[in-house]
């Protein structure tokens, strides 16, 4: 595999990564009204560590199953 089709697999795998915390780690507006509304401050959520959480999975999927393909 030569370099640039090699940077554009990362880039593609990178992007996907931070899409998929986003997605994973937003809750959609409706809900978070219902939380609001319902005085359920239990079920909120921190973005931060959400975020943080699932990135730390999908890196280590990417470390695993990804990375030893290249070398």
């Amino acid at each position: 595999m030569d370099q640039a089709a090699e940077m554009i697999l990362n880039l593609q795998a990178e992007a996907s990564i931070i899409t998929g915390c986003k997605l994973s780690a937003t809750l959609p507006e409706e809900v978070n009204d219902i939380i609001k509304q319902n005085n359920l401050d239990g079920l909120q959520r921190s973005f931060k560590e959400d975020v943080l959480k699932t990135m730390n999975c999908y890196l280590d999927g990417y470390h695993m199953n990804y990375l030893p393909q290249i070398n």
